[in-house]
């Protein structure tokens, strides 16, 4: 003979916390003085961060070509992130990644 019992279901949780891109973070340099926002465009992939819209772009065009320092930090959500800040001129814009340090 089988017996019912009523089945409790619990309220709907989150596991694991929602990110979504493109997530501001700010740029500094290797002393840690603040250089510019910019976006992230999402989670690095083969060691290379992109970079979306760049707050203080002559601030970094300095940083790279002005004291030829092109070592940063990325505070991404209070998760400090090092690296080499890379540039290009692409298809009528400038396209901006850091290569991440492993």
């Amino acid at each position: 003979m089988a017996t019912l019992a009523p089945i409790r279901r619990s309220p709907p949780h989150m596991t694991a916390q929602a990110s979504t891109w493109p997530r501001t973070a700010r740029i500094l340099d290797a002393d840690g003085a603040y250089l510019s926002d910019v976006d992230a465009l999402g989670l690095p992939r083969d060691g290379r961060l992109l970079l979306g819209a760049v707050g203080e772009p002559a601030a970094l065009l300095d940083q790279c070509f002005g004291r030829g320092d092109r070592r940063v930090m990325l505070d991404l959500d209070d998760a400090p992130l090092t690296g080499w800040l890379e540039t290009r001129w692409e298809g009528g814009h400038r396209v901006w990644w850091i290569e991440l340090d492993e």
